[in-house]
């Protein structure tokens, strides 16, 4: 089989930093101190992170920072509810301050419009978190999304103790202008509390917790009158459920709430000895 897979992302940058505490000791470069953090961020990925105290370890620098970026992707092989190609362009913001009283405080906003290519057998938006139970038809096309992000934290260090706290808040819309049309709008909020302990030099033993909320609102409609495809609703290898599919207009609302809870013992903020285990719960 061949399997072709075409990509071009185009990103516009620019980044306004400070230094936080000047010492008597070389400063590494603005360029060196970001690849670092952005390293770290693929080592670790969220997951270190995910205790939102262990943010006061993130940066020595305050810095805020303004992108745009551009993305098209197309595929020759592909999965057919996930459409074949995207287009996007996005514009991004994020600060991190440090703040006197060893307090820090961060943020981002984001916003994304993107076309999402010859999509089949899938009506709805985040597929990854209602897989498989999805709206889908036999004639699919492209759809238009909106994406808006927020998200502001802080955290702050008492003595031995370092608390943190982030709220983050996605929305985002889908639709079609042409049959079939669905119109999907989507909510997911989610709630972080972290706390750490310093036990003894650079180890520290921390705690966290994440409370999610999702709500998806899903309608397909039909306008022509000459002919209308059956959506069906699909719930895995292959198989719908009967009593939901048919070619008049539908609505489907998606809620689920999710918990996480979890543990971290890190030596030297995660650089020279890390073990975390988390449990998680959604329904």
């Amino acid at each position: 089989m061949k399997n072709q897979y075409r990509n071009i992302v185009g990103v516009i940058s620019l980044l306004f930093c400070t230094v936080a505490n000047a010492q008597d000791k070389a400063v590494p470069s603005l360029y060196e101190s970001r690849l670092a953090q952005r390293d770290m961020g693929i080592v670790f990925g969220q997951e270190f992170y995910a205790n939102r105290a262990y943010m006061m370890k993130y940066s020595d620098l305050s810095f805020s920072e303004l992108s745009a970026n551009y993305q098209s992707d197309r595929k020759d092989a592909y999965l057919l509810q996930d459409g074949g190609g995207l287009d996007a362009f996005k514009v991004n913001t994020s600060s991190y301050q440090r703040l006197k009283g060893n307090k820090i405080i961060w943020g981002s906003a984001s916003y994304t419009t993107q076309k999402q290519k010859n999509m089949k057998w899938n009506e709805n938006m985040d597929r990854h978190i209602l897989g498989p139970y999805v709206v889908g038809d036999s004639v699919g096309g492209t759809m238009k999304q909106d994406i808006y992000q927020f998200t502001g934290g802080i955290a702050k260090q008492l003595a031995r103790w370092t608390v943190g706290g982030e709220v983050s808040y996605i929305a985002k819309s889908g639709y079609r202008e042409i049959d079939p049309r669905p119109k999907n709008t989507t909510s997911d909020l989610n709630i972080h509390l972290g706390v750490s302990y310093n036990l003894y030099r650079d180890y520290e033993l921390g705690v966290y917790t994440k409370w999610n909320k999702y709500t998806q609102n899903s309608s397909l409609q039909f306008v022509n009158l000459l002919g209308k495809p059956i959506a069906y609703h699909l719930t895995g290898l292959g198989a719908y459920n009967y009593y939901f599919s048919s070619a008049v207009n539908m609505t489907t609302i998606y809620e689920g709430t999710g918990y996480d809870v979890g543990g971290t013992i890190a030596k030297n903020g995660g650089k020279d000895f890390l073990v975390q285990a988390s449990f998680s719960l959604v329904y």
